[in-house]
C-alpha cells in the first residue's frame, strides 16, 4: 500500500534525516490516516508529488536505530510487542506486521 524511505532534507538551514512514508494517490483509501499512539514518530509534513501523497516523519532515534531481525536480543522483540500493545490499546490494528516496518531507536 505504501513504500518508505530514508530521507535527509533542510529546515531553517539546518540538514536533518526523517523518514518518508509515500502512497500512491491511485490506490484507493478505506478510512484515511490513523492516529497510531506514542510508539509512531511525530510527523514533519505531508506533502504531495505527482501521482503520490508523502508523509515526513522524525527517526525514532536522533543518533541510530536499526531495523527488527529475527536475531535480535529478547529485550528489543519485548519492545516490539510493547509497542504494538500500545498500538492496540488506542483501537489501532496496523494491518502489514512485517520486521522491515519496525524501527528500533537508540534508545530501544
Amino acid at each position: 500500500m505504501c513504500n518508505a524511505y530514508i530521507k535527509k532534507g533542510e529546515i531553517g538551514g539546518k540538514t536533518i534525516t526523517y523518514v518518508c512514508k509515500s502512497w500512491k494517490t491511485s490506490t484507493e483509501w478505506n478510512d484515511g490516516f490513523y492516529l497510531e499512539a506514542l510508539v509512531v514518530p511525530y510527523i514533519i509534513s505531508l506533502f504531495t508529488a505527482p501521482g503520490f501523497i508523502n508523509v515526513a516523519m522524525e527517526p525514532p532515534h536522533h543518533s541510530f536505530w536499526i531495523e527488527a531481525s529475527t536475531d535480535m536480543p529478547l529485550i528489543l522483540k519485548q519492545r516490539c510487542v510493547e509497542a504494538f500493545e500500545k498500538l492496540h490499546a488506542c483501537g489501532v490494528l496496523h494491518g502489514d506486521v512485517e520486521l522491515r516496518h519496525m524501527l528500533i531507536g537508540g534508545d530501544a
